[in-house]
């Protein structure tokens, strides 16, 4: 997953809306809200180890409960890019102790590290390590290292899941800066390291991802094709970023139905999921529909916003709309004018509306060519 894909994956939902959801965002150097985090780090350090840290992630994240209240933070270090922080406690670099586990040969590239984690309830902890495992899962990363102690360990293990101890995280390591971290050294904190894939099924499997609201995605199948047209294709690691991208979009836009009149193939499935996600009322125009039936839908379903081929555009033109860069727009308050229900019947025949009802929009002439509810797996 390119770093825009990621990027497009946050701010993150947790929990229902009944439950106000809280949001997990992503702060990099330099960006807006970072420096909030890094004393947040820094003043539950200071509480609970009597520490004076100033040694910070390049990626922090931040859990803000239903009222902005921060309750949690951890940092992302991604080990092709640069050594990682726990490096200076193995006598081997990161990829070798991995290996030794796994039994495999394992690349930087797989590897990343998760440290500065701060939290003002081990409940808030455990909340923060399922998001991470969610997260470094939909990165398409393998493994996962970590520095922590009993009570880190055992918020693990509430969840189901048992790091291997690879290292001791002994203070002599560090030299004089070891003095900057108070106290603790003295709970005898150790290197762990993660299957993200194994840690991933176990938390979906217990239902733990959907008691938060995170969408169950594919099951770490990182870039094995998840959408497959006739010229693009788009993996499991990219397909929630796209969908998310899409839904985003669909929030800025006047309020009305949105159509899609394109071909089935991954773009349909895209805008499909998208009006799902962005909870955005959507009409699927199939190619099957006659003229008639397209332009019924058009101007008695309260449509304001339509993506279709250009082939289309004298249909459009006569429904009222104009086009823009990518799409078709059209007055909301004509959009909105009082329908005639009394004609739909005659228009859209009974096995449309059946087979819609029962499939909503897979409507595919190849189905083998991809996966019908690919996004979540």
């Amino acid at each position: 997953m390119t770093e825009l894909n990621w990027n497009t994956l946050f701010p993150v939902a947790i929990g229902s809306h009944a439950q106000h959801q809280a949001q997990l965002l992503l702060h990099g150097p330099e960006t807006p809200g970072r420096l909030e985090l890094e004393q947040f780090i820094h003043a539950r350090f200071a509480c609970v180890h009597h520490a004076d840290v100033h040694h910070y992630m390049p990626e922090l994240l931040g859990l803000r409960d239903r009222h902005g209240r921060l309750i949690a933070a951890a940092g992302v270090r991604l080990a092709g890019s640069t050594p990682l922080f726990l490096e200076r406690y193995l006598d081997v670099p990161l990829e070798n102790a991995v290996a030794n586990v796994a039994a495999a040969p394992i690349t930087r590239e797989q590897l990343v590290e998760v440290g500065n984690l701060a939290a003002l309830s081990a409940g808030s902890a455990r909340i923060m390590i399922v998001a991470v495992t969610w997260l470094l899962a939909a990165r398409g990363l393998q493994w996962v290292a970590f520095t922590g102690a009993a009570t880190l360990l055992n918020s693990f293990r509430r969840l189901g899941l048992e790091p291997t101890v690879v290292a001791q995280a002994a203070a002599h390591r560090l030299g004089e800066e070891s003095g900057s971290w108070g106290s603790y050294y003295a709970q005898q904190p150790q290197v762990y390291v993660g299957n993200i894939g194994l840690g991933h099924t176990a938390l979906a499997r217990a239902g733990v991802f959907e008691r938060l609201g995170l969408p169950v995605h594919a099951r770490h199948r990182g870039e094995q094709p998840a959408l497959l047209g006739s010229d693009e294709r788009f993996s499991y690691a990219q397909l929630l970023s796209e969908v998310r991208l899409r839904a985003d979009w669909l929030r800025e836009q006047p309020a009305g139905t949105f159509a899609v009149a394109l071909d089935n193939g991954p773009q349909a499935v895209l805008w499909d999921l998208a009006a799902l996600l962005a909870e955005r009322p959507m009409l699927l125009l199939p190619g099957f529909f006659s003229a008639a039936q397209r332009r019924h839908c058009l101007t008695q379903g309260g449509v304001s916003l339509v993506l279709a081929d250009s082939a289309l555009a004298d249909e459009l033109q006569a429904c009222g709309f104009t086009r823009g860069t990518q799409f078709w727009h059209r007055d909301p308050l004509a959009a909105s004018r009082e329908a005639a229900p009394g004609k739909y019947l005659a228009v859209l025949p009974l096995p449309v509306l059946l087979e819609n009802l029962g499939v909503r929009s897979w409507v595919s002439a190849a189905p083998a060519r991809w996966t019908s509810r690919v996004c979540w797996g």
